[in-house]
């Protein structure tokens, strides 16, 4: 386990009942934590199923989950598409964590970029055309890739 996770499990009987109720309220409204524990136990591809599973579920209402992605029909070819798409943005991204903004970010644009062409905008339309996700970030941020600078899109806060 990670150092991290060692100290919260430590540090947890130190906290007070109110401040575990807040940490309890603040999961509560994140959601669960399946999707971490999926990621962890599958593919890096997965990565990308739960960014369009984020974003088709705040765009467009549209309810749901990694493993009905994953069981899907296109999911072979869809599988190939994302690994190329992580190592392209892993070249100019930076960290894990800044390339999943930046891979969050592409699939959102993406599902603009698609709803403007009048295209109906679904995860599976997301999964057929994830491969277009550098085009498009780079449409948005001109040369932003070339020059590696593809992590500085996004903010840390």
């Amino acid at each position: 386990m990670s150092e991290a996770y060692q100290r919260v499990l430590k540090d947890l009987p130190l906290l007070t009942t109110d401040e575990r109720e807040a940490i309890k309220a603040r999961i509560v409204a994140r959601g669960t934590l399946e999707t971490n524990t999926v990621s962890s136990q599958m593919g890096d591809e997965v990565l990308v199923l739960e960014a369009i599973v984020d974003v088709v579920q705040r765009l467009s209402g549209e309810v749901v989950s990694v493993y009905e992605l994953r069981r899907m029909n296109g999911y072979t070819g869809f599988k190939t598409k994302a690994i190329s798409l992580l190592e392209t943005l892993g070249k100019s991204s930076g960290t894990r964590l800044k390339k999943i903004a930046v891979l969050t970010l592409g699939i959102e644009l993406l599902y603009r970029d698609l709803r403007d062409q009048l295209l109906p905008c679904s995860s599976r339309t997301l999964m057929r055309h994830v491969h277009r996700v550098p085009a498009v970030l780079d449409t948005n941020f001109p040369g932003y890739a070339e020059s590696g600078l593809m992590g500085w899109i996004t903010r840390e806060e």
